[in-house]
């Protein structure tokens, strides 16, 4: 699944700054914990738990920061469905 979603509450309303802070985390093994902490959420509830068969299924799973004017957007790219 494809999707871009709006965080609510404090993530609503960022300065220009700490939206940049957010998109260029720069470090590949922050983004990749992140990515794996996304991954993990977005699939809570889910009858499968061993990690390595989620993190195989969804190897393509990709989480990336969109700054706007307002705040921040995420788009997930092959997340899992609901």
């Amino acid at each position: 699944m494809d999707a871009i979603i709006a965080p609510e509450a404090s993530l609503e309303v960022l300065s220009r700054m700490e939206m940049h802070q957010l998109r260029d985390t720069g470090a590949s093994e922050l983004r990749e914990i992140w990515r794996k902490c996304s991954l993990a959420v977005l699939n809570s509830g889910a009858e499968q738990d061993d990690v390595r068969q989620i993190f195989r299924r969804f190897e393509n799973f990709r989480i990336s920061i969109l700054p706007r004017q307002w705040g921040v957007e995420l788009e997930l790219k092959s997340a899992p469905d609901a």
